[in-house]
């Protein structure tokens, strides 16, 4: 849902130093949540995701996460994967765009759809959490839901 690449997603040192930073200080994870749904929610959604983010998230789970998501390269690991992948980003999504998915995710892959969640940005499932299950079943199980083709 959150479409990462496999291939490394470098960001700028600006964006390296906050990401970095939210892994342990809360002020800046607030920012990048924020950043991330394009300021449209609120204090109180970020509040909300920051703190069951501090309860739930390991740090060093974070750290890793973050280093494969920005410098390595693990294409290899999805190389001739043939099942049906589904693609979702949303609509105001600020760093992983329909774009960023038509160009480095989408072609990795032969069985897929690439959908725009309208509505959300980057935490779909729980910005429209119905909607994103709904697009999820469908694709998975088969049905008529019908979404914006990104």
């Amino acid at each position: 849902m959150c479409a990462v690449p496999s291939r490394a997603f470098p960001l700028d040192e600006e964006g390296s130093r906050l990401f970095e930073a939210a892994i342990a200080d809360s002020d800046a994870r607030a920012s990048v949540i924020a950043a991330v749904t394009g300021g449209r929610l609120g204090t109180g959604f970020v509040r909300h995701v920051n703190e069951l983010s501090r309860r739930t998230a390991d740090p060093a789970a974070m750290g890793s996460y973050l280093r494969t998501w920005t410098q390595e390269d693990v294409s290899d690991q999805v190389h001739g994967y043939e099942r049906p992948v589904l693609v979702l980003t949303g609509q105001y999504d600020t760093v992983l765009t329909a774009e960023v998915a038509a160009d480095q995710i989408v072609p990795q892959y032969t069985d897929v759809r690439s959908l725009v969640l309208e509505g959300a940005a980057h935490l779909a499932p729980m910005e429209t959490p119905a909607r994103t299950v709904a697009l999820i079943v469908d694709h998975f199980l088969g049905g008529t839901e019908k979404a914006s083709d990104g």
